[in-house]
């Protein structure tokens, strides 16, 4: 298993390590973290099986490195590990769909069923996508799956590899993976109006090589294009993929925005995922770019985005007094990555989201001890905190007072 701890004290994250590595000698430690942040980019660009993260991280806690994993990678488990063993912090971690929940000091035994627990769960998992493979016919099966848990399992990944080959692509082809995803709701759809609208992408690609698969919960056409060597450039298949949209708002009133990826060697699953990143990476750029459709990857996505930036600092100042985070808001209000909106945010405004949003509640609440009526815990509430007492200790660790000793300074 490859395995991500994270805890911003270097000794309890080392600690964590050890007992790891002394209990099961075959995990591969694969990233050792400081906050969430790290998580969450490592993962874009790395597998993992496993993460044991502290709950109290700087940029990213582990509430919201689980609530990211819950969303983004379905397939990977999560395990909290906190000292403070409270229900709040329990409940809000199986919300978010952790394995378990581990209090300090960990105990040996402890950690020792957490990855048996694991181990089986994992093992079991496998065998029953293995299964759904077995024949061609239940292959259709995967159409059911996240896209990048097909990518992660190796062999559903082989079976859909073979059925590219079968169309002539290989390991000597280039290739470039298009992720076309749809605007409008397919929940009605039936097989074979699914099936009518995979053929009009094979008409209109007809001129390439091609693979195509559909995936319903992420309501989206993927086609592996294999151009060759006169379109290795990349012009000659935006222009095509172009021309296919602006055909189907034309003819059948549907509404697609598609993002290219990298020219890419070799057929494997690690390529294959990086290549459907790439993808979603460039798709999400629809929403600084409303008036375009095709969207290619490129390498400085990551540049700052004025408009983005503003529109994030207007939801906070909307909605600071809720229980938000970047992921939920990457997730449910931009509708786009959550790594590449920290890191527009951070090119932005030079801080990353965790700080901004820490700096901008206390500056509220500093406001609002100047009202005497306002006990200590309705502030916190009125900040985003339902627990007084991790509000006191942030307070004072922004102003180097408590709320109390601010309120009479201001006296």
């Amino acid at each position: 298993m490859r395995i991500i701890v994270a805890d911003d004290e270097y000794f309890a994250r080392r600690a964590i390590v050890k007992m790891i590595r002394e209990l099961s000698p075959e995990a591969e430690i694969c990233l050792e973290a400081e906050t969430g942040r790290e998580i969450m980019d490592f993962l874009e660009k790395n597998p993992a099986d496993v993460i044991f993260t502290d709950i109290r991280m700087p940029d990213g806690d582990g509430l919201e490195v689980s609530e990211f994993v819950q969303r983004n990678y379905p397939d990977v488990s999560v395990v909290i590990i906190s000292g403070y063993a409270d229900f709040e912090y329990a409940s809000a971690a199986i919300r978010y769909g952790v394995e378990d929940y581990l209090t300090k000091p960990v105990q040996k035994e402890k950690l020792l069923e957490t990855l048996d627990r694991i181990r089986r769960k994992r093992k079991a998992r496998k065998r029953m996508v293995e299964e759904k493979v077995e024949s061609r016919m239940e292959l259709e099966s995967i159409r059911y799956m996240n896209p990048e848990e097909v990518f992660a399992e190796v062999k559903v990944a082989e079976s859909l590899i073979g059925t590219i080959r079968e169309r002539e692509i290989d390991d000597k082809d280039s290739w470039q993976m298009v992720s076309f995803q749809i605007l409008e709701r397919l929940t009605n759809w039936s097989r074979e109006r699914l099936e009518e609208q995979k053929e009009y992408f094979r008409q209109h690609l007809e001129r390439m090589k091609l693979w195509e698969y559909y995936f319903y919960p992420k309501e989206e056409f993927l086609i592996l294009a294999a151009p060759g060597q006169k379109n290795s450039g990349g012009g000659y298949l935006p222009a095509a993929v172009e021309k296919m949209l602006a055909a189907l708002e034309r003819d059948r009133r549907l509404h697609f925005t598609a993002g290219i990826s990298a020219v890419h060697q070799g057929l494997d699953a690690q390529t294959l995922a990086e290549a459907y990143r790439e993808c979603c990476g460039a798709v999400n750029r629809r929403h600084l770019e409303p008036g375009r459709r095709v969207f290619l990857w490129e390498q400085d996505n990551s540049e700052p985005q004025e408009e983005l930036v503003n529109r994030i600092l207007a939801y906070v100042d909307e909605n600071y007094q809720y229980e938000i985070s970047l992921t939920q808001m990457a997730n449910e209000v931009f509708f786009m990555n959550a790594s590449y909106l920290s890191r527009v945010f951070k090119a932005g405004t030079g801080k990353n989201f965790s700080r901004y949003l820490i700096e901008y509640r206390m500056q509220r609440a500093a406001r609002l001890l100047a009202d005497r009526s306002l006990r200590i815990s309705d502030v916190a509430q009125a900040v985003g905190y339902n627990d007084a007492s991790y509000f006191i200790r942030t307070f004072k660790s922004f102003y180097r007072m408590t709320p109390e000793q601010y309120r009479a300074e201001q006296d």
